[in-house]
């Protein structure tokens, strides 16, 4: 399981990113990689056996970079970075995550295609890779499980799409706990205008009841209720 890190980590997560394996990848020259002081600014994870940064770059984008140890390749890779997209997009203001790979690094780069980032040469050695919360959100397992509860809700069978974007919006303002809500409210809705679907509508001044084809529904710290008394 990935963690958020705090100053008490940073010994470890330096170790791990200075690592003859990682170091190269990182960034040019070959000074020590030393994350002291930085963690309150910059959003780290890391477990174990790697490390996943996450820069702000302003207006909600963040730059990425990361690094595993051998034994952390692979699987458990892959899921620290879903658990990690999972955190920044939900969690946080994050609406578009951004990196760069050596052209060199077939790994990574295939890495990033498998989690489903989108790919474009810069003209020389590095890759930019970017995903956004709308492109992640149609491809996060957290998004599916939540936007069934909309099916119940409803009461009618949906497209998967209709259903992940539902569960996208449900579970940013959970696990942010509603601070986040605006940006949630907003991409379902540029989803919806796009995809002619209704819009999510609040109906109290708390934002925490919604309106959505004919429903009105209460999010909770752990759930989802319909309010059949709209009043």
């Amino acid at each position: 399981m990935i963690k958020r890190a705090t100053e008490s980590d940073v010994t470890r997560i330096n170790e791990i990113m200075n690592d003859p394996s990682i170091r190269p990848f990182v960034a040019p020259g070959d000074y020590p990689f030393d994350l002291t002081g930085a963690t309150s600014r910059l959003m780290v994870f890391w477990n174990d056996s790697g490390v996943i940064i996450g820069e702000s770059m302003g207006d909600g984008e963040y730059l990425a970079l990361s690094g595993f140890l051998p034994e952390g390749r692979g699987l458990p890779c892959h899921i620290a970075h879903k658990q990690a997209i999972d955190i920044m997009f939900f969690e946080y203001d994050t609406f578009r995550i951004v990196a760069t790979v050596d052209i060199n690094n077939l790994k990574s780069l295939r890495h990033m295609k498998a989690l489903g980032f989108k790919s474009f040469t810069l003209g020389c050695k590095r890759v930019h890779v970017e995903m956004d919360y709308t492109q992640w959100a149609l491809r996060s397992d957290a998004c599916l499980d939540a936007g069934r509860a909309f099916v119940d809700l409803l009461g009618r069978p949906m497209l998967e799409a209709e259903m992940r974007m539902l569960g996208a919006f449900l579970t940013t303002i959970q696990r942010s706990r509603g601070r986040y809500t605006g940006k949630a409210f907003k991409l379902f809705n540029r989803f919806a205008k796009l995809s002619m679907l209704e819009y999510i509508a609040p109906v109290n001044e708390e934002w925490t009841r919604f309106f959505y084809c004919g429903k009105v529904f209460e999010i909770t710290h752990n759930g989802l209720m319909e309010v059949r008394d709209a009043r």
